[in-house]
């Protein structure tokens, strides 16, 4: 009987599961091929060789991983702080466990979260209306979205793919926190929450702004609404507790990283227009591909028309008396709003961006926001579906919808082109993930470095192996390249060699500034060049900036399209100050260069260092300010830079040195101390609800732990309603 009870409640549950597991699978099935296919910056190469990094990372102890160890030569650069944390820690562990196919896994993830992406989605449509059917048909709407197979099959945004099928379940949990009065929902929503800012920022923030008007939008200054709000609220906080680990170094470094956090949103409206997001199939906004579109078969931006079926349906539906049932037109009405909001920040007929704060404009490209598109329109469908059919859906309406889903999703999931030279034992055996720039996105940006750099008076600044403040991506988005000089004395000056390009067709004026102010600017031919440039004195000054730039005026004129890098209209390759005078660090360099070959094979961040005079080292690892813990023959020093990399002074001898990249320690500390908490009170009420599933009567000792949390464990049962009516609101 027990077990017949089980079912009859959870049938609907496992028939989801078996049907989204089908369609994910079928999504999935143009990349059956054992070989990894051609894609645009090779982006899927990129992840597969982050679960390959993830997998080292962890293999050498770090948890939570933030560093990977191969990536930019071994320099310990901590892509995974800042990009994908959760996606590439699961990748990894698999591959750690199952020693597999690291592309392989890959696919199974991706497979598995769109299982729980539909999965949640059925449970939210099912809260909302009491409809199993039309609540499964919801979660075949989302999962095979245009948008979502777009991103799988066009733009394979493995985190962003993550962090889209955890929606559902974000949405879902603040809602139980929303209507019931109970500890659990506080803690799964917190941990979803967690889940969602570890797999990508972008989402994150807009699913917080979607979300919080929802929940805002039922709000009255009555006590019932306000502890509703709480509650939500505490799960939001609770994630962002959990998460302090990740987020607090962001909101300190990502500022003053290689492109921060400002984009001008309003000037990728191009790819959004209102033909392309109401088409019927894939269409693009151009006829050739872009560097934004690669793969045109693949790259559809479309809204989907069972979506716009099934909002149209809502719509029309919201005023017949079944959608005043249940808080139904309260409901719909306000995912309608957000539905619409949604799409027209994904239009953009205007520049709305102009109007909201910097902040906002992290979302790079609108067509990210219709990710909420997606989820609205869902939700909508189960809402659509049991009111157009009077709550009489059968299996076989079911069956139609997924066959016309299948048949709507068919053009998104033509054939892949694969290359021989991609291969997984390849990227096995050089694991590459910083293609398409993500190997210089997270570093400090030259501008940062040059302001708070050690001075030196051997370093060449464009020579990699003094770790260099040049970085040709931040040039080419900039056009502007930085150095730090010791404050000139009489006589001393700046030695420049580099080549203009050819493709400058006219001469070339290039702008020599110190301290904002320009002391040269000499006309350069194509070709190699040599110059010395008298510097002004000025030996009051603790340290000057030059920076080194070429007349954007002459420069090659910009594609018709935007991008987001324009082509340098020259290279340095010396950059040093010449100085007749004593040198202001009598330490000779010892560059990075030198001691990456000393490195210890057993544990990439510890380093031994033989100096027979006193020396500047520099070590090699990129230097984080604040974030890093360097050891010297066990004893903490104080972190310092020369370039881009880590530096310190060490008299004669043999020295062992560690570095660590660690973040914020009180971060760290504060997140420990959240999850421990978390899992305690889990545990506990896991404890309680096995009690009562026994029917067994609690000791004395059970008794008093549950007096202690009494304070979280509810007290009332649950409204019998999932959803408040409007007047309860």
């Amino acid at each position: 009987m027990a077990v017949a009870g089980w079912w009859r409640r959870r049938r609907f549950a496992c028939a989801g599961l078996l049907l989204y597991t089908i369609i994910a699978s079928g999504i999935m099935a143009p990349l059956a091929s054992r070989e990894i296919p051609s894609t645009p910056a090779q982006d899927l190469c990129n992840h597969v060789s982050g679960i390959i990094e993830a997998r080292r990372a962890l293999a050498e102890g770090q948890f939570p991983i933030r560093v990977a160890p191969d990536q930019n030569q071994q320099t310990r650069y901590p892509i995974f702080q800042f990009y994908g944390n959760l996606p590439y820690t699961l990748g990894g562990a698999a591959y750690l466990a199952t020693n597999g196919d690291p592309y392989r896994i890959w696919k199974l993830e991706v497979i598995a979260f769109l299982v729980l992406g539909g999965l949640y989605t059925y449970r939210l449509a099912r809260m909302f209306t009491r409809q199993p059917l039309a609540a499964l048909a919801a979660g075949s709407v989302f999962i095979t979205a245009p948008y979502v197979l777009t991103d799988i099959h066009g733009r394979y945004a493995f985190p962003e793919i993550v962090s889209f099928m955890l929606l559902p379940a974000v949405f879902y949990y603040s809602m139980r926190c929303f209507v019931v009065r109970r500890l659990g929902p506080i803690l799964a929503g917190g941990v979803s929450w967690s889940a969602l800012i570890l797999s990508h920022n972008v989402t994150f923030l807009y699913a917080g702004i979607y979300f919080g008007l929802f929940f805002l939008s039922w709000f009255k200054p009555r006590r019932k609404t306000v502890f509703r709000g709480l509650r939500v609220g505490a799960a939001l906080a609770l994630g962002l507790v959990l998460t302090a680990w990740s987020i607090v170094p962001q909101l300190i470094l990502v500022p003053d990283l290689c492109y921060g956090l400002h984009t001008d949103v309003f000037k990728n409206g191009w790819l959004t227009p209102l033909g392309v997001l109401l088409a019927p199939s894939v269409t693009l906004p151009v006829h050739v591909p872009t560097i934004y579109i690669g793969e045109p078969q693949h790259f559809g931006l479309q809204v989907g028309w069972p979506i716009l079926a099934a909002v149209g349906l809502s719509m029309w539906h919201w005023r017949s008396p079944q959608a005043s049932h249940h808080g139904r037109r309260a409901v719909m009405t306000r995912m309608l709003v957000l539905f619409g909001l949604a799409f027209l920040m994904t239009w953009m007929p205007f520049d709305l961006w102009r109007a909201l704060p910097d902040l906002f404009n992290y979302v790079q490209f609108s067509y990210r926001l219709l990710m909420f598109v997606v989820l609205w329109g869902s939700l909508l469908a189960a809402y659509a579906l049991t009111l157009a059919l009077e709550g009489r859906m059968r299996p076989i309406h079911l069956a139609a919808i997924v066959i016309g889903l299948g048949w709507t999703a068919g053009p998104y999931m033509a054939p892949h082109k694969t290359e021989p030279h991609i291969t997984v034992a390849q990227e096995i055996a050089h694991p590459e993930m910083g293609r398409g720039g993500a190997g210089a996105t997270y570093a400090m940006s030259a501008a940062k470095l040059a302001q708070t750099t050690l001075l030196h008076p051997d370093i060449d600044w464009p020579n990699p192996a003094t770790g260099g403040l040049l970085d040709t991506m931040e040039y080419y988005r900039y056009g502007r390249i930085y150095a730090a000089f010791p404050g000139p004395r009489p006589g001393d000056a700046l030695r420049l060699e580099g080549t203009v390009s050819p493709d400058v067709k006219a001469p070339l004026r290039l702008a020599i500034l110190v301290d904002g102010a320009a002391v040269a600017t000499p006309e350069l031919s194509p070709g190699p060049f040599q110059l010395t440039v008298p510097l002004p004195s000025a030996p009051d000054k603790q340290r000057i900036i030059v920076a080194v730039q070429g007349d954007p005026i002459l420069t090659p004129s910009p594609p018709p399209h935007p991008t987001p890098f324009r082509k340098a209209s020259f290279t340095l390759n010396h950059l040093a100050m010449q100085t007749e005078h004593k040198p202001m660090a009598p330490a000779s360099l010892l560059p990075a260069e030198t001691v990456r070959a000393q490195m210890l094979f057993g544990n990439p961040t510890t380093l031994r260092v033989e100096t027979a005079q006193p020396s500047m080292v520099q070590l090699p690892v990129v230097y984080y300010p604040g974030m890093l813990h360097v050891d010297v023959d066990g004893r903490h020093v104080r972190v310092q830079h020369l370039g881009r990399y880590v530096a310190v002074e060490l008299p004669p001898g043999q020295h062992v040195v560690t570095v660590r990249f660690v973040g914020v320690v009180w971060a760290n500390a504060l997140s420990s101390i959240a999850w421990t908490g978390v899992a305690l009170f889990a545990l506990a009420l896991a404890a309680r609800r096995f009690i009562r599933l026994r029917g067994m009567k609690p000791t004395r000792r059970t008794s008093s732990v549950m007096r202690i949390l009494r304070a979280g464990l509810p007290r009332t049962k649950a409204p019998a309603s999932p959803i408040p009516s409007a007047s309860e609101l």
